[in-house]
């Protein structure tokens, strides 16, 4: 009998998190609903998960309300929010770091990850695409390439994208 895939409940994003408060986390997962929506996804739709590891879950998420359409009515900012949620759902189910705090933009990354409250140790960089598959290979150079900003710190890297027709999330670690 072959395994049931593993389920990602967006909504359940800020548990367990350091650094990612209920308000903040629930912005986030509400972009990657409209972007799902977009795409014409429903709840339970199968996320693929490749790069560092292979993968399909089953991803749970409501659908928008007007009032949420409307206010992610910025496609390209639902995407950076929305591809935020996935990836961090994705990272944090894959690895046993947690988000810890959102980064400052010079730094080459979007958040530090870490297994305690207040210690770096992981770096995480995210970029989205609302549709194109075939553009997610280049874009994970880039964002690979980005991250060297904070290479000095020593700590490991993931650089994640996440497209949403597919929907797929790619995950490249940086040593």
């Amino acid at each position: 009998m072959p395994k049931k895939p593993e389920v990602i409940v967006l909504s359940a994003l800020a548990e367990g998190q350091f650094g990612l408060s209920k308000a903040k986390a629930d912005a986030l997962v509400e972009a990657a609903e409209v972007c799902l929506h977009h795409n014409e996804h429903r709840n339970g739709v199968r996320l693929q998960i490749s790069g560092r590891s292979s993968a399909s879950h089953t991803l749970e998420f409501s659908s928008p309300s007007k009032a949420a359409l409307r206010a992610n009515a910025d496609l390209r900012e639902a995407v950076e929010d929305g591809a935020t949620a996935v990836a961090i759902a994705v990272v944090t189910r894959t690895t046993d770091y947690r988000v810890v705090e959102r980064s400052f933009r010079t730094t080459g990354i979007d958040w530090w990850l870490g297994r305690q409250d207040g210690v770096f140790e992981a770096r995480l960089e995210v970029s989205g695409i609302l549709k194109g598959p075939h553009r997610v290979g280049s874009r994970v150079q880039e964002k690979l390439e980005q991250m060297q900003q904070s290479d000095a710190t020593g700590r490991p890297g993931y650089a994640a994208v996440v497209e949403f027709s597919a929907p797929e999330a790619r995950i490249a670690e940086k040593a």
